[in-house]
């Protein structure tokens, strides 16, 4: 049968085994691709709103139309791009930091949103989060909106003009070489700690991050030159540990050499079955989050309650600076992207310690001594 729909003529049908109205309407996502659902209802009345409702739904997430909202933007980008483009952590940590978006602001058409409104939002946001927070927030509006104006959705990028805070790197604490050693001998004959004395190794001597230690495999190990292949981790997914075969980013994946002895004692697989260099007491994969909790429990019994899994990466920089290990070096054992992350990251290393610069000066030229 006909029917007219906000000035359209089309045919719908009842369909006698659901008892229901139904309608195929037919339209193009924002690929270009023809899609089609079919709407049903109890009545012809009530079908003419679901074709209605549906109609409005389809234009609002139209990213040409010049009525899609910020909400239907972020959308398409999430689904069409990043997820093409980024790493799962990388989307999902777009998601976060956009969904302390107000629901006003999302729901705002793109063409209308305002430097105003975007900088009263970070201002309110100081309110309840950190500065590094606040500014995660706005860089990952800034991308939302910047490939918009790419794709000439917009003209221009109203959060340009924000003024927000730049990130801050929070004091570091570290571990002295003294006090690793002495952490070392704690946990290696300790009863319920034992099996954190080799990845504590790792960590200490190599700097690398949690979840690339735990999810160091046997396979990626070499005896012929002592080095080991950092190309996967374990990581917590929606709450779930486990192993992922990606990366932070591409220069995260590396090879570091360790020291012969280093590297007998962490390749000591007794009682160890798992296709992972480390295991847990009970002889599997260590969980993520587990031997964060353990740890945890470890340092407080020791005596250091404040540390953590990070504070081993701090720590390996700072003894490698003070050793005068070169920044280039330093960085592509962290597996940073640049150099300038590093520089950046512990900045305040290279200002107070600097390879110990005027030390060393004095020791070349012995002024005063002649």
């Amino acid at each position: 049968m006909k029917i007219t729909v906000d000035g359209k003529t089309i045919t719908i049908r009842f369909c006698p085994e659901r008892m229901k109205f139904e309608y195929n309407y037919g339209y193009k996502d924002n690929l270009g691709k023809r899609q089609s659902r079919i709407l049903r209802a109890d009545s012809i009345e009530e079908l003419k709103q679901s074709i209605l409702l549906f109609k409005q739904s389809i234009i609002s997430s139209d990213i040409n139309s010049s009525n899609v909202t910020f909400n239907n933007y972020i959308d398409y980008y999430i689904n069409n791009v990043s997820r093409i483009n980024n790493r799962i952590s990388s989307t999902r940590r777009l998601l976060n930091s956009l969904s302390k978006i107000p629901k006003d602001i999302l729901n705002q058409p793109l063409n209308q949103l305002s430097t105003q409104q975007l900088q009263q939002v970070y201002t309110n946001l100081y309110k309840t989060l950190s500065r590094n927070s606040v500014k995660s927030i706005h860089m990952s509006v800034d991308i939302i909106l910047n490939y918009a104006v790419e794709n000439n959705i917009i003209k221009t990028n109203p959060n340009k003009k924000c003024k927000v805070l730049g990130f801050c790197n929070g004091k570091k604490e570290y571990i002295s070489p003294q006090q690793a050693k002495e952490f070392l001998s704690f946990l290696k004959d300790h009863p319920k700690y034992y099996v954190l004395y080799k990845p504590v190794l790792l960590y200490l001597t190599t700097g690398v991050r949690r979840g690339e230690g735990l999810g160091l495999k046997k396979s990626c190990v070499n005896p012929k030159n002592h080095t080991i292949l950092i190309k996967g981790q374990i990581c917590c997914i929606e709450c779930k540990s486990q192993y992922v075969d990606y990366l932070k980013t591409e220069s995260s994946i590396r090879t570091i050499q360790l020291s012969k002895e280093v590297f007998d004692i962490i390749t000591d697989y007794t009682g160890n079955d798992t296709e992972f260099v480390f295991c847990n007491r009970r002889g599997k994969v260590w969980n993520y989050m587990t031997f964060a909790y353990t740890l945890k429990r470890a340092f407080r019994e020791f005596g250091l309650p404040n540390m953590s899994t990070k504070h081993f990466r701090n720590s390996f920089v700072k003894t490698a600076i003070l050793n005068n290990v070169p920044l280039k070096i330093i960085q592509q054992i962290l597996g940073h992207s640049k150099q300038s992350t590093t520089a950046d990251i512990y900045g305040e290393l290279l200002d107070s310690d600097a390879f110990m610069i005027s030390d060393v000066m004095q020791n070349v030229y012995q002024f005063g001594n002649t």
